[in-house]
């Protein structure tokens, strides 16, 4: 500091060693660098549980959406909790069961169809069996001509029959 002794100016100058305070400063560095690097490993630890417990549903559900994808339509996500992973979830099962259900109806028409298909085939086939051998038979054989025309009243009662499914075809 300045001090004014009449016309003199005096000035004060105190000296001191820094050596000390800079070695507590390292020391000091030191200790920090160390808590704050096992503090961040810590927090690292604690954040890798964190997350992975976080994805564990979303793992899961990615599964079973591979699972599907493969053809098991059986497979269901788990439910659990109320967040939005297990809404999404929720709304996921709904979806399969949707599409289960309607892949299980699309299946049960085309065996309805099949069967309607084979039916129609049969009722088909007995008639054009029928005129094909009358027809034949009138053809082949040294038929008299009373027996002409049973054949073909045979041949016209089977015409009928497949002109009525054909209607019936028709109207369905």
């Amino acid at each position: 500091g300045t001090l004014y002794e009449g016309d003199e100016i005096l000035f004060l100058r105190c000296e001191k060693k820094l050596t000390k305070l800079a070695q507590v400063w390292d020391k000091l560095q030191a200790k920090y660098l160390v808590i704050s690097l096992s503090f961040s490993f810590v927090l690292a630890v604690f954040l890798f549980i964190l997350l992975k417990k976080t994805m564990k549903p979303i793992e899961e559900l990615t599964q079973v959406v591979d699972n599907m994808a493969e053809g098991n339509l059986e497979s269901r996500a788990l439910e659990h909790g109320k967040d939005e992973i297990a809404t999404l979830g929720r709304h996921f099962n709904q979806m399969a069961d949707k599409i289960q259900e309607n892949i299980l109806l699309i299946q049960s028409e085309a065996a309805v169809k099949q069967e309607f298909v084979d039916n129609f085939a049969h009722e088909l086939k007995s008639p054009l069996t029928s005129i094909y051998g009358f027809a034949e038979y009138i053809q082949k054989a040294n038929v008299s001509e009373d027996e002409k025309i049973q054949c073909m009243s045979y041949i016209m009662e089977e015409s009928k029959l497949l002109l009525q499914l054909s209607y019936s075809l028709l109207d369905m």
